[in-house]
């Protein structure tokens, strides 16, 4: 499935890129014919001109980044450095939440989170494993025979016994081995609660930038679209 995804060419990455410094061109072009006319000055066709030198430049460097970041990639996936990479549509974004509260619930499942619910059961685990120095234990056994001058023996006995042990003193062992997995499983809580508002920080610090984010996409699209209309106007008079 990786490969699949990954092989492939990628121009149309670079489209947009494309369609930038083709807008660009128009615009030199537009400005050539207003300055030709005798209705722009020349310090407008140069600036225009030096915009469009410097999107040329933007896209040389965007091919390095790209070309770049595809050798890195592959490095990573253990691919060929050579090999093409191919970046599919990506998925629709979801919708955004009224409010944070709305993704809390999602948190319990975050990786650290987890992990740290599995060391508190150790602690907990070890500290009762400690504390059972202190309770008595106890063994049961038996056994069943058939004795008899004869074969097969036809005279059977059986016996069961139990056994109860209770230590009077370990010489300290069970108290120091409790209060040793006491101030771990203390250790494992406080580690667990500092991570625990740590991924809650940046989980809403990451939802606050998604807002942000899709705002600012809002903005960028009016504005596309309004840019849209004015070339266009001025590709209709000119």
């Amino acid at each position: 499935e990786v490969e699949r995804v990954l092989n492939g060419d990628q121009s149309h990455v670079l489209d947009d890129a494309g369609e930038v410094v083709k807008r660009r061109q128009e615009n030199v072009q537009i400005i050539k014919l207003k300055f030709q006319a005798g209705r722009e000055s020349n310090a407008a066709l140069l600036e225009t001109q030096a915009l469009l030198d410097t999107v040329l430049w933007e896209r040389e460097r965007a091919n390095k980044e790209l070309l770049l970041a595809q050798r890195k990639l592959n490095q990573v996936l253990r691919r060929k450095l050579t090999l093409p990479v191919r970046i599919d549509s990506p998925p629709s974004i979801p919708a955004l939440p009224e409010s944070f509260s709305a993704l809390q619930d999602e948190l319990a499942h975050h990786p650290s989170l987890v992990a740290q619910e599995s060391q508190l059961r150790v602690g907990h685990e070890s500290l009762a494993q400690a504390r059972s120095g202190f309770f008595p234990s106890t063994s049961l056994d038996g056994n069943y025979n058939k004795l008899d001058s004869n074969w097969p023996p036809r005279n059977k006995s059986w016996d069961v016994g139990g056994h109860l042990r209770w230590p009077i003193f370990s010489g300290g062992k069970t108290r120091a081995d409790t209060i040793a997995a006491k101030a771990e499983l203390n250790r494992t809580r406080e580690e667990s609660n500092q991570i625990g508002d740590e991924v809650l920080i940046a989980a809403e610090d990451n939802f606050l930038s998604w807002r942000e984010a899709q705002s600012l996409v809002a903005v960028r699209q009016s504005t596309l679209k309004a840019l849209q209309a004015r070339a266009w106007l001025v590709r209709t008079q000119y």
